[in-house]
């Protein structure tokens, strides 16, 4: 059976687009080159403490000005417009206590997670909307992905 508008994106996430343009444009963004970003990609693979990428930019390390920041503060700025699903959908911070000890864990809202994957064009052809009825070459139903059942 075929049901029209299905696979159709319900739209698009607003101004995701234009950042999408805007790493065409500059693929180091936001760094203003890929000394930047090289720069920043070792200090998160070495796990470089805060206070040495601090300590790092007076003593010589790198000029400011080509990587695109002098301290962890406007590094992490940096790192935050990395994050494509922060901008869009807000992420949460709850607590769990086990009664030895308090743990931190974060979300993000379910609801809001897949009103952005819908509205995803490039995942059109990938959602099942209908469940598809399978059969074999005699006529018997095939149930071969859980959306094929009954």
């Amino acid at each position: 059976m075929h049901f029209p508008g299905t696979g159709e994106a319900i739209g698009d996430v607003n101004g995701f687009g234009q950042e999408i343009c805007n790493l065409c444009d500059n693929p180091w963004a936001p760094f203003p080159s890929r000394q930047g970003f090289r720069l920043a990609s070792w200090f998160l693979e070495s796990k470089v403490l805060k206070s040495q990428i601090n300590e790092s930019f007076p003593s010589g390390l790198g000029n400011s000005e080509s990587v695109g920041y002098g301290s962890m503060y406007t590094l992490a700025k940096h790192l935050q417009e990395l994050d494509l699903w922060g901008r869009y959908l807000q992420l949460f911070e709850g607590q769990v206590e086990n009664g030895e000890r308090t743990l931190s864990f974060f979300y993000r809202n379910v609801l809001s997670c897949v009103r952005y994957l819908l509205r995803k064009i490039a995942l059109r052809d990938d959602f099942v909307y209908v469940p598809p009825r399978e059969s074999n070459h005699t006529g018997q139903p095939v149930y071969a992905e859980m959306h094929t059942a009954d």
